[in-house]
């Protein structure tokens, strides 16, 4: 699927469609949440450790959007960039749940999963994962990728417009972040209610067993 038919997909057409799409899917983490929290609330280590990631990809995203709105490119890009880190702890976490624990508060310096071997595995486990992540690195980095920050236009004579305050060149950049936004609240949500429903029957079981 091209571009433009993935835009189309998600009902995105202009600016303000891909913004608008962008603060309705924060409903998938809510909803993930829910079901979280009907599993039944415990201080256990890795349902805090469940919940502790839900709110930091909630963070993101609010954060995300909200450096769209203030048209700040290099925020917005360096919080989906952490965004796509916490959703890569939980693709890795729904592929090895006994890891779960170590993402809480009660794991050991050396047993905690470092963020290269998280988006290592992300990029070979999800699909788009690894150009999203290129892209965004290109935005977080000093790279070529921001090489042109904050030129605004340049005229035939050469005379070149420049301001330090940094903004989207095009809507077809803020659609680009709005839909990036939007597709990592979907992966996000999805994953953390597999997650959740698969804590919630391992502890069924556990308690069952004893």
């Amino acid at each position: 699927m091209d571009q433009s038919a993935a835009r189309a997909a998600k009902g995105i057409h202009d600016r303000a469609s891909a913004i608008d799409r962008a603060t309705i899917s924060r409903k998938a983490l809510f909803t993930a949440g829910r079901i979280g929290l009907q599993s039944g609330f415990t201080a256990d280590p890795s349902f805090l450790a469940l919940l502790g990631l839900l709110t930091r990809a909630q963070a993101f995203h609010d954060g995300a959007l909200d450096a769209v709105l203030k048209d700040n490119p290099f925020v917005a890009a360096t919080l989906i960039r952490a965004y796509s880190e916490t959703v890569a702890s939980l693709i890795w976490i729904q592929a090895k749940p006994r890891d779960l624990l170590k993402f809480s508060h009660t794991a050991l310096k050396r047993d905690a999963v470092s963020i290269g071997r998280l988006t290592s595995f992300a990029r070979t486990h999800s699909a788009g994962f690894k150009g999203i992540y290129d892209q965004l690195s290109g935005f977080a980095h000093p790279t070529s990728a921001g090489g042109l920050s904050g030129v605004k236009s340049v005229a035939e004579d050469g005379t070149t417009t420049w301001q330090s305050r940094a903004s989207f060149r095009t809507d077809d950049d803020v659609i680009h972040m709005c839909l990036w936004i939007l597709e990592l609240a979907e992966v996000a949500g999805g994953l953390l209610v597999e997650i959740f429903t698969e804590l919630k029957r391992s502890t069924s079981a556990r308690n069952g067993a004893s």
